[in-house]
């Protein structure tokens, strides 16, 4: 009887400690991660949206008249944080992206960003800090920080995040996702600067 009484205990102990555990986790995941703190609010205009609409459907047709001539001509296009973040939340409010908050920050060579996971009874903030590179083409995220509230992440979660990203970016920005491997241009870099991303290439001779 007392081992049985011991059993118990023994297991009430551990449930006891599971629930603790769980509700300790919650906690450090609804806490907004460190890397919050480091990022400037940016503000958002319907204005910064038709903005960016207007640059990607201006840079498509340079990239289209240049083909058309037979012209090999460099081309950039330049995002600005005002223009990406603007797009990001009237993505959120159409139900777009699975996201309650977003925030964007471009740094020299440095990606910010912060969001709050839209999930049911619980409020995951995650921030991230990344750099970008082109692979293949095509734009790359390289994951260097990667924060859920304040609770510790172990490095390998990091591996997937960065295609994550991607994803997640394809999704308010089609216009700009479709300008790699769907037009006859070729990237040759994507660089972050203090409040822009400037995207840099050249038009295809002979499409």
């Amino acid at each position: 009887m007392r081992l049985i009484k011991g059993c118990f205990i023994f297991i009430g102990v551990i449930t006891v400690l599971l629930f603790l555990l769980a509700g300790f986790g919650y906690c450090l995941l609804s806490l907004s991660p460190p890397l919050r703190a480091q990022m400037i609010p940016v503000a958002l205009t319907p204005a910064a949206v038709q903005s960016l609409d207007h640059k990607l459907e201006v840079f498509t047709t340079e990239i289209k008249k240049a083909v058309a001539a037979g012209l090999e001509r460099e081309i950039s296009l330049v995002i600005t944080e005002e223009e990406a973040n603007s797009k990001l939340v009237l993505a959120i409010g159409e139900g777009k992206l699975p996201l309650r908050e977003v925030l964007v920050n471009f740094r020299k060579d440095v990606f910010l960003a912060y969001g709050a996971l839209k999930t049911p009874g619980l409020s995951v903030k995650v921030g991230i800090k990344a750099y970008l590179e082109l692979t293949g083409g095509k734009p790359k995220f390289i994951i260097e920080e990667l924060q859920c509230g304040r609770l510790p992440l172990p490095k390998e979660i990091r591996k997937n995040v960065g295609d994550l990203l991607v994803v997640l970016f394809k999704v308010p920005m089609a216009n700009l996702s479709g300008i790699f491997g769907e037009l006859p241009w070729q990237a040759t870099g994507i660089y972050l600067t203090d409040g822009q991303m400037i995207i840099k290439g050249v038009t295809k001779k002979g499409w």
